[in-house]
């Protein structure tokens, strides 16, 4: 089945689809994301409280662009750590296409 999300990628900006976690300093939020987004499309930045102060799903055209952000925030003032989870397959966004359904349980529970 193919997600009405899918057709969009590359209108989006990206066909690369991933997270990012940042560990920043505190007061260095907005220009870390700045950062970011001059080189990625983020879809969704979130400040957070947990392991990382700064979340983001992004697009990116290509790997080595998403690897180049990923080096060019890790190199800066303020970063302690960044992760970059990238996504196998394409997210699922519009509502009608998630299966909410609770199903059999599995044998762990």
């Amino acid at each position: 089945m193919q997600h009405s999300f899918q057709k969009n990628l590359r209108e989006v900006g990206g066909v690369i689809v991933a997270t990012l976690g940042a560990d920043l300093e505190t007061g260095k939020e907005e220009e870390i994301l700045g950062l970011i987004q001059k080189q990625a499309k983020v879809i969704e930045p979130s400040l957070s409280i947990g392991k990382y102060d700064l979340r983001a799903l992004i697009f990116a055209e290509n790997l080595v662009n998403l690897e180049n952000m990923t080096q060019t925030v890790r190199k800066r003032d303020g970063v302690k750590k960044i992760a970059t989870n990238m996504w196998i397959s394409k997210p699922a966004m519009s509502y009608q296409n998630l299966d909410l359904q609770p199903g059999k349980p599995d044998r762990h529970g």
